[in-house]
């Protein structure tokens, strides 16, 4: 499992998103499709239909709040 799932499973602290500065658990696009046990295009799916709030980090990735 991701570190970022771990940790928002274990209760540790949130990290700060490097894009905006927030304090929230990040979790990318496989670790949030692995926590909710869903394929990753679902994940990609709920994105597109505004379930999901996310970030686009300037790599160009996707983190999941």
């Amino acid at each position: 499992m991701a570190r970022a799932a771990e940790a928002a499973m274990s209760g540790a602290p949130p990290e700060r998103c490097p894009a905006c500065g927030e304090s929230r658990i990040l979790l990318s696009i496989g670790a949030a499709a692995r926590l909710v046990d869903v394929n990753r295009k679902t994940i990609y799916r709920w994105i597109e239909r505004g379930l999901l709030e996310y970030r686009r980090l300037p790599s160009g990735n996707i983190r999941i709040f």
